[in-house]
C-alpha cells in the first residue's frame, strides 16, 4: 500500500483512498474514516495490523491491554523473532505467549520488577509513549511546553514524542498522561511509521522495567546502535502455533 501520512494529504484524497483499499471488506461500524483516527484506523487495518471485534466494531475509544499493544508494534514493526518466557504470569495457552516474548526479545516493552508481564493491564498515554522513543529516534520539529502531570520516568519520551509531532497537545498544553491510552489513538500514533522511511527503528541493549522507579528510569536511546527489524522463529516449544493472525481483542477458542 503507499504510503499515508495522516496530516499531510487532504480528507478528499484521503477519503478515496481509504474507500478504495476498504471496498469489499469489512467496515468498522464504530469509525468514521473521514476523522484522523479512522484515516489511522483503515491505515492500519489495510497493512492487516488491527481486525477489530466480531460484532464489526473496532471498539477505536476502548483501552488497550499491554498484550494487544505488544501484537500490533510486533506486526508494525515486523518484529518475529521471540526471547524465552521469563515471567510468572505469561503461560503458553495466553493467545499473547509469542507477541509478548516477541516484544519483550525486541526491547520495546520489558515487564516488572516482580517478574509479571501483566499482558491484560492497560496502557496509558505515557506508558504508550515510552514504547514508541524505545523503537524509534524521534527528532524534533518543535518545542512544546506540557503544562500538566507527566510522571518523572516518562517525561523524557513525552516531550520527545510530542517535540516530534508523533501525538498532539490539548488546548492549553495538556497531555493527560496519566490517563488510558485509547485504541484509536494509539492507530494514529502508529499509522504514522507505515512505510515511513523518515524514522530509524532503534532496539535498545537495555531496558529498563516497565515500573522502574524515577531514580533509574534515565536512559539514553540516542546511545542505542540503530537496527532494522529482528527477523526469525518465535520460541513456543515445537508442535506449538504461533496462533497466526487473529483479531487484537480474540483469545484462543
Amino acid at each position: 500500500m503507499k504510503k499515508i501520512i495522516v496530516f499531510l494529504i487532504s480528507l478528499t484524497l484521503v477519503f478515496t483512498s481509504v474507500t478504495a483499499f476498504a471496498e469489499g471488506l469489512s467496515v468498522f461500524s464504530d469509525v468514521d474514516i473521514t476523522t484522523d483516527e479512522g484515516i489511522a484506523v483503515y491505515t492500519l487495518y489495510a497493512e492487516g495490523i488491527v481486525k477489530g471485534y466480531g460484532d464489526g466494531t473496532f471498539g477505536i475509544d476502548k483501552s488497550l491491554t499491554r498484550a494487544e499493544t505488544s501484537r500490533m508494534i510486533n506486526l508494525l514493526f515486523k518484529y518475529t523473532d521471540a526471547g524465552e518466557n521469563s515471567f510468572s504470569d505469561v503461560s503458553y495457552d495466553d493467545w499473547y505467549y509469542d507477541d509478548v516474548n516477541i516484544a519483550v526479545k525486541a526491547g520495546f516493552i520489558v515487564g516488572f520488577e516482580d517478574g509479571t508481564f501483566r499482558g491484560n493491564d492497560p496502557v496509558t498515554r505515557q506508558q504508550a509513549c515510552s514504547i514508541v522513543a524505545r523503537i524509534v529516534k524521534p527528532a524534533p520539529k518543535q518545542s512544546l511546553t506540557i503544562t500538566d502531570a507527566v510522571d518523572d520516568w516518562a517525561k523524557g519520551d513525552v516531550q520527545a514524542i510530542a517535540d516530534a509531532g508523533l501525538v498532539a497537545l490539548e488546548d492549553g498544553g495538556k497531555f493527560r498522561a496519566t490517563e488510558i491510552m485509547t485504541r484509536g489513538e494509539l492507530a494514529l500514533l502508529l499509522a504514522q511509521f507505515v512505510d515511513n522511511s523518515d524514522y530509524t527503528v532503534d532496539v535498545p541493549g537495555d531496558t529498563k522495567p516497565d515500573d522502574a522507579k524515577p531514580d533509574n528510569t534515565d536512559k539514553d536511546n540516542n546511545n542505542s546502535s540503530a537496527t532494522k527489524p529482528s527477523t526469525g522463529g518465535g520460541s513456543r516449544p515445537s508442535g506449538g502455533s504461533s496462533g497466526g493472525n487473529k483479531p487484537d481483542d480474540t483469545k484462543p477458542e
